[in-house]
């Protein structure tokens, strides 16, 4: 075989010619389930984008519009798909992000010491049952997130900010539950030893919930909470009031301008039809002519149905027709005369209708 063609014969056996990195390394078994996450990077290279749920991590390498995708368990190979959905939002808030945890730089299976040091101290902690979440903010877009457990990494992303974040940072409020002194796991006594006594309390299914209120002058109304499962800390969160009555004043203010608009579309449908009686358009027309300085007698007709679901009456100037078809009480004019089997009756200056 000769040495130029051997290059190429390998190259077609493998399919690899021309193929992204992390395709080729999937199609040709340099990764498969069990391989090691240090050996994917050696095969398939850095990854475009990184994602962690409840322990699970997943490089994704972006081919195209496509992306192949490898999932990792303990450090090791568990899925991969060289085809898959690009995650084009969660990529969008990661390339908008400040301080984005989706590129690589945080793992699972970290400590929280080494997350703080790869990306600096966090905005604030919010928890929930028991999982802490470190938020890095990029002003009013982008909530980079680590979550925690039992201070360990088990997932991260960039993602919009929500309700619960948009108050981060907190750490200046006196009250401030998410401002990073209060964690997971704390007693309700050390607790307020920090923040004091709340303004409020609630239980349910087993959770107590302490509230804490913050109303300025100033500013945003605040309310930080504390949960606490048998005693000690297990969600921490903040919601904030003034702008949740804003959206609802926004919300309220698009419901009425689409019930006006409703309300209107609902008038001109029921004027349209109005306009579209030939006798009405019959006595606008009189109204413009006299408007004109023209001279025109006073009419009156009225228009019913009789018993016949067919046959309908039409009174003119106290002479009454009857008759039926689609061109009965239909408008005419000197100009426009009614068609074969009707004849048209003057009542307003030129304009008239069709009788039989």
């Amino acid at each position: 075989m000769s040495k130029s063609l051997a290059p190429l014969l390998l190259c077609l056996a493998l399919s690899a010619c021309g193929l992204p990195r992390a395709v080729a390394a999937l199609r040709d078994g340099q990764v498969r389930v069990g391989t090691p996450m240090v050996q994917v990077i050696t095969a398939a290279g850095e990854p475009d984008l990184v994602l962690a749920a409840n322990g699970a991590e997943s490089f994704f390498y972006r081919v195209g519009e496509q992306a192949a995708v490898i999932t990792m368990v303990g450090g090791k190979v568990v899925a991969y798909a060289d085809t898959a959905p690009w995650p084009a939002i969660a990529w969008g808030a990661t390339d908008e992000a400040s301080t984005p945890v989706s590129t690589g730089k945080v793992h699972v299976g970290m400590s929280e010491k080494e997350v703080r040091a790869a990306l600096g101290e966090p905005d604030g902690i919010t928890a929930k049952e028991g999982v802490e979440t470190l938020h890095w903010l990029t002003g009013d877009e982008v909530d980079s997130v680590v979550f925690l457990s039992g201070g360990k990494v088990t997932g991260f992303w960039d993602r919009p900010v929500s309700e619960y974040t948009q108050n981060l940072p907190t750490a200046k409020r006196d009250t401030a539950t998410t401002s990073g002194r209060v964690r997971v796991g704390m007693s309700r006594t050390e607790v307020e030893k920090l923040l004091g006594k709340p303004d409020g309390v609630e239980e349910k299914g087993g959770l107590l919930t302490h509230r804490y209120d913050t109303n300025p002058v100033f500013g945003d109304h605040i309310l930080y909470g504390v949960g606490y499962r048998d005693g000690r800390v297990v969600n921490l969160h903040c919601f904030n009031v003034s702008r949740d009555e804003d959206e609802k004043e926004a919300a309220e203010a698009q419901r009425e301008a689409q019930l006006a608009a409703q309300r209107a579309q609902e008038a001109e449908a029921a004027m349209a039809s109005v306009f579209s009686n030939p006798l009405v358009q019959a006595a606008l027309g009189a109204a413009a002519q006299g408007a004109a300085g023209g001279q025109p007698v006073q009419q009156s007709y009225t228009q019913q149905t009789v018993q016949s679901s067919d046959e309908r009456s039409l009174t003119i100037n106290g002479t009454t027709y009857r008759g039926s078809g689609p061109a009965f009480g239909s408008s005419c004019s000197l100009d426009a005369p009614c068609p074969d089997g009707y004849k048209c009756v003057i009542f307003a200056g030129n304009s008239g209708a069709c009788v039989q």
